[in-house]
């Protein structure tokens, strides 16, 4: 029952056709008013307090069309640059896609987003393979075991990330949504971790493995960032073509109610309920269209807020990673100091 409630709500906050989900949240309003109206609890036919009701939602809509305006300035205004400063983000455009090539020893890297960060984490699934096989030949035991451990975790993290990506269509949510969960930030933190903590005790070749992990991480961590960046920039420039499309048919719904002489004009009984009630549901439909898109804008935006090696959303299960990681550490300070 749990993981059907969860995936219900994976699928309406990112998941889901925003289109669909838009039109559930219409016909959650439309059948609420009907059954409201039907047990009497609102009434529909008071020509006076239809037109209060229709009274809020004029200026309401207005706004809206404003949001529309807001929305593409903020869009436009991350476009609009000099000559110079065009070419600098394709200089560093380049620089970084260099980067990632010469972290995977293959070029050229995809363009697609999809495949981008599929190269991405193929990178970081070469880099554990070669971590781990550079801690076998470690003499320490317990140093040997929290490598390989490490290096087990990013495998399988890897794995399922590199599998999803692979069955996701094109598009930059298809990309992103395979690796919203991907703990970079905490293999990263690991990562340092046994970098610092077993310094004297790793080898030449398995420091140098850690040292190319954090920099194959980093530049996933700064892969996904863009590809959010230019996804929640191309889904806002969607939204506000969308909120004009309906927006501009709610306010004529409006105007209409509030012109109506009484709520008869348009049938008795439920037929009037039912086409008044398909007029208010019209007029929703700009915060319906409005909620669905930013439903997965800020799901988007709030599981991968983390940038590298910083998180802002604890699991439970890393905190004990963590609470281990600390309690191995104390254990070899103690005894160092026994010593």
């Amino acid at each position: 029952m749990a993981d059907a409630r969860r995936r219900i709500v994976e699928w309406t906050l990112i998941g889901g056709n925003r289109h669909v989900v838009a039109s559930l949240l219409l016909a959650v309003a439309f059948l609420t008013l009907l059954s409201l109206g039907h047990l009497g609890v609102v009434t529909l036919e008071d020509q006076a307090t239809v037109r209060s009701v229709v009274g809020g939602f004029v200026p309401g809509l207005i706004a809206f069309l404003s949001i529309v305006l807001g929305i593409n300035q903020l869009v436009l205004s991350q476009e609009l640059a000099s000559p110079g400063e065009i070419r600098r983000r394709i200089e560093d455009v380049r620089e970084y896609r260099h980067d990632v090539e010469e972290a995977a020893g293959a070029e050229p890297s995809p363009v697609l987003p999809t495949g981008f960060l599929a190269f991405v984490v193929r990178a970081i699934e070469s880099e554990a393979e070669t971590l781990a096989e550079n801690a076998r030949p470690e003499t320490d035991s317990e140093v040997r075991d929290a490598v390989e451990e490490y290096a087990a975790n990013v495998l399988d993290e890897s794995r399922r990330a590199q599998e999803s990506l692979e069955q996701a269509h094109l598009g930059r949510i298809n990309a992103l949504l395979p690796v919203l969960e991907y703990d970079d930030s905490y293999q990263l933190i690991e990562a340092r971790r046994l970098r610092e903590e077993y310094e004297d005790e790793l080898s030449e070749e398995s420091l140098d493995a850690l040292s190319h992990m954090i920099q194959t991480l980093e530049l996933f961590s700064v892969a996904r960032s863009q590809f959010r960046s230019t996804y929640t920039q191309r889904v806002l420039a969607h939204l506000s073509r969308r909120l004009l499309y309906v927006g501009l048919p709610a306010l004529l719904v409006v105007v209409v109610l509030g012109l109506l002489r009484t709520p008869s004009a348009v049938g008795t009984g439920w037929v009037r309920l039912v086409v008044v009630s398909a007029l208010f549901t019209v007029a929703f439909s700009p915060l319906a269209v409005l909620s669905a898109y930013l439903f997965r804008v800020a799901s988007v935006a709030e599981r991968t807020i983390s940038e590298g090696p910083f998180v802002s959303r604890p699991q439970e299960a890393r905190e004990g990673w963590n609470r281990e990681s600390r309690a191995r550490h104390a254990d070899r300070t103690g005894s160092s100091d026994g010593e």
